[in-house]
């Protein structure tokens, strides 16, 4: 890990309850201790490292968790100061771009989850997944390096599924 090439982690299993969440959220404290930076990217609709590691707040209309209002967020036009790994699959992407939300720990941001866009995703027509879905989680970290330039890591945990979401992080 101690060479200058961002390396990319992703924890998938398609089973529920085996410890995929954890485990993402033990491999970044282990890996800011060594004091790499860490961006978290929750790609699973249960948002549940999203809320261990952020205070997530409740879709009003399905009870689902969406993020928080950034703490950076100063009223801008053209965003309404939430960010989500959702946007990239939604298009939904600002010109702020996917905003990161800082965590407790300084050397860890994340991008969390949104669970009914998260959900959304996944429905996407068959011809469409591999443009809308399969590629875009890496055409969005790609855009202007402005991952590989922030982080030493990027861990990913991914929901409990053999989806399209799960083949987007794999890429």
């Amino acid at each position: 890990f101690m060479d200058s090439k961002l390396r990319t982690l992703v924890v998938c299993q398609n089973k529920g309850g085996e410890g995929k969440t954890t485990l993402t959220r033990l491999i970044a404290e282990f890996a800011s201790r060594q004091g790499l930076r860490v961006l978290l990217i929750d790609m699973d609709a249960q948002c549940n490292l999203s809320k261990r590691v952020l205070a997530m707040d409740a879709d009003g209309e399905t009870g689902g968790a969406i993020p928080p209002i950034h703490p950076d967020y100063e009223g801008e036009a053209n965003w309404d100061g939430r960010s989500s790994i959702a946007d990239a699959y939604d298009e939904r992407v600002n010109l702020y771009g996917i905003v990161p939300y800082p965590t407790e720990n300084p050397l860890i941001e994340i991008v969390p989850g949104s669970a009914k866009r998260m959900r959304t995703a996944e429905l996407v027509n068959q011809r469409d997944v591999l443009e809308k879905i399969t590629n875009r989680l890496k055409q969005v970290m790609g855009f202007d390096n402005w991952v590989e330039n922030s982080y030493d890591l990027v861990v990913i945990d991914t929901p409990p599924s053999k989806g399209p979401l799960v083949q987007s992080a794999i890429r």
